[in-house]
């Protein structure tokens, strides 16, 4: 609390010599949105973001205080994606980590499968499993690796993250099952001599 204190403080010393700041505004609106105040976040970053379409970091922060909101189709549609540099993740996928780091699931897939529209990714629910998987929400995880394994039932992948699973709980019958799945839906080999491995097989 102090810490946003002082940072609030900060940042209306610097805003009163220069009402333009754009990073005294980022942090103004970063501390709105700390107070669970998104409306005056969102005022200021879209002021921001009119000023430099471009600007990722802002169009992950506003897009993260639209998540909140439950408004991210509206944001997504009000504001493209700004492009980003050559080896940096895309701004959607940053805005679901964002999401992520605050439990904002709905809002990472919906970040996700907006990502997958555009062809930046082409498995939302596999990344959202992944996310899931490094958040160590291991339930969560298995929940969209089933529904991936339902939307692309001719694919392997979910199978196997399934058998992941399976083996790191010590469900061996439940990952010989999940494992059987993706070899019938051709994994690779190395794939299932990897798990079969670690099965003990």
């Amino acid at each position: 609390v102090e810490r946003l204190w002082r940072m609030e403080q900060q940042a209306a010393a610097r805003l009163r010599e220069d009402p333009g700041d754009a990073a005294a505004l980022m942090t103004r609106a970063q501390a709105h949105t700390l107070r669970n105040q998104p409306l005056q976040a969102a005022y200021i970053l879209e002021d921001l973001l009119a000023a430099d379409p471009e600007d990722v970091d802002v169009w992950v922060t506003l897009g993260f205080v639209k998540a909140k909101m439950n408004a991210l189709e509206p944001f997504f549609a009000a504001w493209p994606m700004p492009g980003v540099p050559s080896g940096t993740l895309p701004a959607p996928i940053r805005l679901a980590r964002t999401c992520v780091s605050a439990k904002e699931w709905d809002g990472a897939l919906a970040c996700l499968e907006h990502a997958a529209a555009r062809g930046l990714e082409r498995a939302p629910l596999l990344i959202a499993a992944e996310l899931a998987i490094e958040a160590r929400e291991w339930g969560r995880a298995e929940g969209y690796l089933v529904q991936a394994s339902t939307k692309t039932p001719e694919d392997p992948a979910p199978w196997l993250r399934l058998c992941d699973l399976a083996i790191a709980a010590k469900d061996t019958a439940r990952a010989r099952d999940c494992l059987g799945e993706a070899e019938a839906r051709n994994a690779s080999r190395a794939d299932i001599d990897k798990r079969r491995a670690r099965l003990g097989q």
